[in-house]
């Protein structure tokens, strides 16, 4: 696939016409794209390919549904299937709902010129690996087979972002550089605390424990499982829920991720709000507003449009961490472990969603700011408000039909 590539002789940085999906590459932050040659300066026994034309690419995310939540009901309440379980997005394909692309640019110091884009499981994606990045994924020799286990791994996660990175390329930690992992003390600490504010009572009242150190100590010893697989605890645990040791793994990366996004969630909700309150407000009108009435009230039908399109995507969110909440209130206030055994069950479907409604959000309160330079430019033209629209609309787009959970 060839990504959109301006005129020539155009200067380097933001191109206002490039396409959307370059747009997101290019400056959708790390939890759409995880930018390869910015770790150009390492070592390369510490990098993380080794394949060095895999090194200077950008591994992408981007949704693969065969809705757009602009047909469909955009009320935001959620719809579950027969049994009662989250209904989850049809990927194209039968694939996962979100693809993970490798984007090859035609010049590495200058992404928004373009380049080629090869989804991994693409027709011939094999080939077009070999082809212009070098790595053959038939091989056996032990490098190959390295770099074909890492784009496995990171294909097994629904965004980039560090922490979950960190732990899906944690069999190969110890030789890549931490610098692909930018995740602070503060931030695992927090995601930490999202599960142990679960835990804690549960353990107290599975062990019969009203001490608190001693039920701060059992609870400490069940995240750190969490956080390394040798540990017994958490399988442990989930046992007791009734789920078998063969899905402890999947159902623990799952835990860990609903904690993520939702720690993510609640810091991004500010740009979120902001962009909201923006739309809703005159500084949302045109400059030329009152010159051309016919393409005015074009731009606020879709500006509506828009606003819907970000509510429906956090009521989704909400959605899950509302299931989350009440599965675990039923499990300590009557003792009914079966809700919360069979949220634990589908988190990994959970995990998706909000995999990629949070990296939705996050893109868009990016788009705002850019597009507003942070709030200093309040108020757009025509072109520029057609453009940052557009933009919001096409990352809100294919990724949720509104009836996710």
């Amino acid at each position: 696939m060839l990504l959109e590539t301006p005129p020539p002789g155009r200067k380097r940085g933001v191109r206002p016409n490039s396409s959307p999906l370059l747009d997101q590459i290019c400056f959708g932050g790390s939890a759409v794209a995880l930018n390869l040659i910015r770790q150009a300066e390492l070592p390369a026994e510490s990098r993380l390919f080794r394949c060095a034309a895999l090194n200077s690419t950008v591994i992408f995310k981007y949704p693969n549904f065969d809705q757009d939540i602009s047909d469909h009901d955009l009320s935001g309440q959620g719809m579950l299937d027969g049994a009662g379980e989250p209904v989850v997005p049809r990927a194209r394909g039968g694939g996962r709902p979100i693809e993970t692309a490798i984007f090859v640019p035609h010049d590495p110091q200058d992404l928004p010129a373009g380049g080629y884009g090869i989804y991994l499981r693409q027709r011939d994606f094999e080939s077009l690996l070999k082809r212009h990045v070098g790595l053959d994924v038939s091989a056996s020799d032990s490098a190959y087979e390295q770099d074909v286990a890492v784009l496995g791994a990171i294909d097994r996660v629904p965004s980039l972002d560090p922490f979950l990175l960190k732990s899906a390329l944690s069999f190969c930690a110890d030789r890549v550089s931490s610098s692909y992992f930018s995740i602070s003390s503060e931030e695992e600490a927090a995601v930490r605390e999202v599960i142990a504010e679960k835990l804690r009572p549960i353990v107290a009242k599975a062990l019969a424990l009203n001490a608190p150190e001693m039920i701060h100590e059992r609870t400490e010893g069940f995240l750190d499982s969490l956080w390394n697989p040798d540990l017994p605890e958490a399988g442990m645990f989930l046992g007791s829920l009734g789920i078998p040791s063969e899905n402890a793994r999947s159902v623990i990366d799952g835990w860990k991720g609903i904690a993520y996004y939702k720690v993510n969630f609640d810091r991004a909700k500010t740009g979120i709000i902001a962009l909201v309150h923006w739309l809703d407000s005159s500084a949302a009108l045109p400059l030329e507003g009152r010159t051309d009435r016919v393409r005015s009230e074009r731009l606020t039908m879709f500006r509506a449009k828009v606003r819907e399109k970000i509510k429906t995507v956090a009521q989704q969110m909400n959605q899950v961490f509302k299931r989350y909440n009440e599965s675990h209130g039923q499990l300590m206030s009557d003792g009914k472990a079966a809700p919360f055994r069979t949220f634990l069950e589908n988190v990994d479907r959970y995990y998706w969603v909000l995999g990629y409604c949070s990296m939705s959000l996050r893109h868009c309160a990016s788009i705002f700011n850019r597009h507003t330079a942070n709030g200093a430019k309040p108020q757009l033209n025509y072109a520029e408000l057609e453009e940052m629209l557009g933009r919001i609309n096409t990352t809100l787009s294919s990724q949720s039909d509104g009836k996710l959970i």
